[in-house]
């Protein structure tokens, strides 16, 4: 039985009892979202808390100041041995430089 098939019969289970199923993890939304396609019902604790939401609404992002980030990733792109992504409320960027290392990604998140 697939990972897919088997979670169905849980998230069936959980809705007869009235238990509401939420992903919490550290990674992105967007990636997330695609493992659970057909369920409306599902809310996402991502970026590591930082993004709270559902595929219908936001409900909570904490994010850095612009001139934060500005900062961070100034001092970021001078670490040679990092890579690094940026995570944003509607994608993740990354430097070709990191893309380069993807498999050897020190992770750090920042939601802008």
């Amino acid at each position: 039985m697939t990972w897919t098939a088997r979670f169905h019969k849980i998230h069936s289970k959980l809705d007869e009892k009235g238990i509401h199923f939420v992903v919490a993890s550290r990674n992105q939304y967007f990636q997330l979202k695609d493992y659970f396609t057909e369920y409306n019902d599902i809310d996402y604790i991502t970026e590591n808390g930082a993004l709270i939401r559902n595929p219908k609404k936001v409900y909570v992002v904490h994010s850095f100041s612009e001139d934060a980030v500005k900062h961070i990733e100034s001092f970021l792109i001078k670490q040679k041995e990092i890579n690094f992504l940026v995570c944003g409320k509607n994608a993740a960027y990354a430097l070709n430089k990191c893309l380069k290392n993807i498999l050897n990604f020190q992770i750090i998140i920042i939601i802008i």
